[in-house]
């Protein structure tokens, strides 16, 4: 499973991407400050139809000098 990341993936379009790439058989790394709601629900859906299809990672992107940190640390 080819594994792709998602910034903003917690809402909106970023959200839809991550919808929509789940559903091409990707693996989606969801990165965004804060679960919520709507992130949560898509979780819940696709661990039903696409298990372990959709991963979160919480993270500020204004923290510039921890994003190698932080893309290293990804799996």
């Amino acid at each position: 499973m080819r594994k792709v990341i998602v910034t903003g993936g917690s809402r909106g379009l970023g959200l839809a991407i991550v919808r929509r790439l789940i559903c091409e058989g990707y693996c989606a790394i969801t990165v965004a400050r804060q679960m919520n709601d709507q992130l949560a629900s898509t979780i819940e859906h696709a661990a039903q139809a696409h298990p372990g299809s959709i991963h979160f990672r919480p993270f500020d992107l204004g923290g510039v000098q921890e994003i190698p940190a932080f893309v290293k640390a990804l799996d």
